[in-house]
């Protein structure tokens, strides 16, 4: 039972750590540059200066935080669920990533989904 509590703690742990914190504001502030979108005319071609931010500072963040770790065995059994899903939800990344060039689609927080679901693996 005591195990299950660490675990539980470790995932929400993830979201308020220094690491969750700085990305969830970069990506909270990329997708407020993307409010630029909503401009007409204009809006479109300057959308594109967050979408190419948020690819260079999210994107390389999310692929240094996809490394291969060693784990043990016991502890891949415990983390056996989260692995699973997010092997489940790792499709969902490249198409929010692709979604913010979407001129209309672009306003969404995006980024900052990609930021949650990564944590959240």
């Amino acid at each position: 039972m005591e195990e299950a509590k660490t675990v539980e703690t470790q995932k929400t742990g993830v979201l308020f750590s220094p690491e969750g914190a700085i990305m969830l504001g970069a990506a909270g502030f990329l997708d407020l540059l993307g409010l630029v979108d909503s401009i007409p005319g204009i809006g479109q071609m300057l959308s594109y200066i967050p979408d190419f931010l948020g690819i260079f500072i999210i994107g390389g963040w999310t692929l240094y935080r996809s490394q291969t770790m060693k784990t043990t065995h016991r502890a891949t059994q415990r983390l056996g669920k989260a692995a699973k899903m997010g092997r489940r939800l790792k499709w969902l990344r490249p198409l929010l990533i692709l979604g913010e060039f979407v001129p209309i689609a672009g306003i969404a927080p995006l980024w900052l989904l990609v930021v949650y679901l990564e944590l959240k693996s």
